[in-house]
């Protein structure tokens, strides 16, 4: 339980630096770049929230953080925490989120040895986000750590029409999102 207390801790510090710091640094060993669905997203922030929590975001050129459609996020955390463990959490989250957001939905898909959660959800208002999230374990013993790669979608809803057009696209895009987010190299990511 306490192993998953910290992980909550960390991921809310990880939020709250991601308001306040901006960086590039690439802390992670990802790399400055990141190439999914034949596009290239550049790392636009990256924060290391504690000893052993990492986390980078990437965009597309021309958007922001504050404004953006797509993104890629890279996150590792040393450690003995399992997918399953992590998997566990995020769920959790979303499961009480859904008490009050009947849009939050998900699925878990598992694929060799990593799992991908598929979720939407939204700000309670008029912004929409799909979000696929693979976790996958790398290294063993002292090196040992979780990796989530996630790839995120999102847009503003005010019409019918708009929410239609937002949910197609998942559903045409679905199959084909979740095979290059597997495509993504992460063999790299080490944390020292």
């Amino acid at each position: 339980m306490n192993k998953i207390l910290t992980l909550i801790l960390i991921m809310m510090a990880a939020q709250l630096s991601a308001n306040e710091t901006k960086t590039t640094q690439d802390l992670i060993n990802m790399g400055k770049v990141v190439n999914f669905n034949n596009l290239e997203f550049h790392l636009k922030w990256s924060a290391n929230p504690s000893a052993k929590y990492f986390k980078q975001e990437y965009l597309q050129s021309g958007s922001s953080l504050d404004n953006y459609k797509e993104m890629i996020t890279v996150d590792a955390l040393k450690g003995k925490l399992t997918l399953e463990q992590a998997l566990k959490i995020k769920i959790q989250e979303l499961q009480q989120l859904k008490k009050t957001n009947p849009i939050v939905n998900y699925s878990v898909y598992q694929k060799d040895k990593s799992y991908t959660l598929d979720f939407i959800m939204t700000d309670g208002g008029e912004l929409f986000e799909w979000n696929l999230y693979k976790y996958i374990n790398k290294g063993t013993g002292e090196k040992q750590h979780l990796v989530l790669c996630s790839y995120t979608y999102r847009k503003i809803i005010k019409t019918q029409e708009m929410a239609e057009q937002f949910f197609g696209y998942i559903k045409d895009q679905r199959n084909n999102m979740i095979q290059e987010l597997h495509k993504i190299d992460i063999s790299s990511v080490e944390i020292k």
